[in-house]
Order: C-alpha cells, then structure tokens, then sequence
C-alpha cells in the first residue's frame, strides 16, 4: 500500500449556473492511485444567479463538497487567495467553474508531475476548446489551438504561456506562501512567475491532460479576453517581478509558424479569421472599467453550458 497524496480543489466562482453542476460532477468522477480527493471547496463571489442554490444541493449530497459565500463581489484573485489560506492538504488544485474535466484520470496526471520531482510547485493542465456555434467563437477555437500547439513545442510546453489561470495544481507548501495582489485581473502571469522564483524546474506542464472549456463566441467578449490575457497579464507581470520577467513571453517564431500552419491545414477559415481578430485587438484593445479593484467584466458567452 503506498500513502495517497491528499489533494484539495477549489473553484472560486462567479454567476456560474450553466456549468457549476457539470463541473463539480466531473471533479467527483476523477480516480487514481495516486491521490484521496479530500475536499471541494466552492467559493461564491457575491454570485446573484442560481450558483449559491445549485451548489448547496450537491453539497447535501456529497460531503467531500464545501461551499462558502460570504455574498461579497471581491474578484477571483481574492478567492484564490482565500482558497490557498484554507488548504490544509498536500496539494491544491484552482479549477474555473465554467471549464470540465474530459475523463476521470485528469487530476491522476496532474500529481504524477508532481511525484516526479519534489521541485515542482505548480502543474497546469492542457485544455481544449468545446466545439464552437458560432463563426466568431469558431476563431476563437482557431486562436487557441495555436497558442497551445505552439506552447506545447517550447520547452516541451514548460513555458509561461502553457499556464492556462482556469485549472492548474499548487503544492500545498508552496500554496502557503503564495498570494495574489488583489488588484490582479489575470493570475496566470503571476502564478507562473511565482512558481519559477527558484528555478525553472518549479513548473510542470501536464500535457496528457484534457481540460474543456468555451471561447468567446462575440466579438466584444474575444476583445475582453485579450485584453485580459494579452496586455493586462503581462502588466501584473512587470509590476510584480520586473520589466525583465516579460521575456519570458518571447516565444521563438518557429513554433508559432508551425502552429499556424497546422491549424490552416485543419480550418482556414478559422485561422484566417483569428489573425485578422488577434491584428484588431492588439491595435485597438479593450479598456477595462475597473483596473484597479480586480474584478474584471464577466465574459458572457463563454459561459455557456459545457457537457462531454
């Protein structure tokens, strides 16, 4: 008998009715031998929709489940933050609650990074787009694929831009000393840094992983989205660590002409379509009405009920 690394999850949550449910379940379906699911802790962020009420049904049922709301709008860096305070396991995963996990060996592949090697603090998971229904979400999808098909070259994927904010693992000592600023409005950047304070080698990507999520399927929603993960992420990262830590960006061109060239074979028009967009948004971006607080405007369409 080996001992099982006990693992805590914890989905910080905001107006997430389509998909709280399905995600929850599909955390609850995970198996290994690797790891004892300890806890699911949902933490509400002043949530105005049926999330609170759909939580708590699941909760009654299934114990392992925790659901906290202290009915406050705060933004996801201060549930983060909230989340790594209470774990008490060896390991934290923060999952989104708009994303759902394919199979049950997901968080299995996940720890396996860390077993690896004791230097690992933090593991992302790979995602995946859900099919689009409509052309704009179909650049999204086209967007995406290039951004993970490139990263995934890099480095083996062990790069900054493999760290995807909505689902990856933190060891629970590294967890302990990890805090966003509150005013942060994407964690990745952070996170990522945080992890390779001491070494490169304090980040694993899991690339067997499949993670689901939505694209943006209106053109208002894909400009919040850059904006987010394009100019703002990278922001927090200079402000935090330094005007040097953007380097860590700078992907070398080769893998990102491949991916495009990949993804032209399999959807031209996708591919076509997100360069024009991905042109647009870099030139004309999204502002932001609140910068400073950390609580971003919510990407509707994204939000949309997810099932596999």
């Amino acid at each position: 008998m080996i001992n099982k690394i006990k693992i805590t999850i914890g989905i910080p949550a905001y107006n997430e009715e389509a998909n709280i449910q399905n995600m929850i379940k599909s955390l609850l379906k995970q198996k290994g031998a690797s790891f004892t699911l300890e806890k699911i802790v949902v933490v509400l962020d002043g949530c105005t929709d049926n999330t609170l009420k759909i939580a708590q049904e699941l909760a009654s049922k299934n114990k392992i489940v925790k659901v906290l709301s202290d009915g406050k709008r705060c933004g996801k860096a201060t549930r983060l933050n909230q989340i790594y305070k209470l774990n008490k396991s060896q390991l934290v995963g923060t999952f989104d609650a708009d994303i759902l996990l394919e199979r049950d060996c997901e968080l299995e592949l996940m720890v396996k990074e860390f077993l690896r090697s004791k230097k690992v603090n933090v593991v992302a998971a790979r995602q995946y787009p859900a099919p689009a229904d409509k052309i704009m979400g179909r650049f999204s999808n086209a967007s995406f694929m290039m951004l993970q098909i490139a990263s995934s070259m890099w480095r083996k994927g062990n790069n900054i831009h493999s760290l995807q904010g909505s689902a990856s693992m933190v060891r629970g000592s590294f967890a302990r000393s990890l805090h966003f600023p509150t005013d942060t409005i994407s964690d990745q950047g952070f996170l990522y840094m945080s992890a390779i304070k001491n070494g490169k080698a304090g980040f694993r990507y899991s690339k067997n992983t499949r993670i689901i999520f939505r694209s943006p399927e209106t053109f208002t929603d894909w400009r919040k989205l850059g904006a987010r993960t394009m100019i703002y992420d990278k922001e927090n990262v200079a402000k935090n660590f330094g005007e040097r830590a953007l380097i860590q960006y700078k992907m070398p061109k080769k893998y990102i002409y491949k991916a495009i060239l990949t993804v032209f074979i399999r959807d031209p028009i996708g591919t076509i379509g997100s360069i024009l967009m991905n042109i647009y948004i870099r030139k004309f971006p999204y502002l932001f009405k609140k910068r400073n607080s950390g609580i971003w405007e919510i990407i509707v369409s994204s939000k949309a009920s997810i099932k596999v």
